[in-house]
């Protein structure tokens, strides 16, 4: 298993109207957290510390194929079992709209 770490203010962007040369995208909010990343097989596991919200696991499953998202699902729900997570724990929520639902 490697791991990485990275500390840093996170900017989310989102799409506008493209602009003559300009950056088309907007920043939506901003997050700082701290992460380290893990890698096992085809999955990257980050343990994220989100300042004002939390702890935070992420699970991303590679797929090369479309086709084999059954197979990354189950890879992830393989891994949340042995880390002992419950899909109610799950959040599909940014970690910026959860700071902005959280003032």
């Amino acid at each position: 298993m490697t791991a990485l770490t990275h500390t840093g203010v996170i900017a989310v962007f989102t799409r506008t109207m493209p602009t003559h040369g300009r950056c088309p995208y907007a920043a939506a909010g901003r997050v700082r957290k701290h992460r380290v990343a893990f890698i096992a097989g085809r999955t990257r596991i980050h343990l994220d510390r989100v300042e004002d919200l939390g702890d935070f696991i992420e699970l991303e499953v590679a797929i090369d194929d479309p086709a084999d998202i059954d197979g990354a699902t189950s890879e992830a729900q393989s891994i949340m079992a042995t880390l002992g997570i419950e899909s109610s724990q799950l959040v599909s929520t940014a970690y910026v709209d959860l700071a902005k639902d959280s003032r």
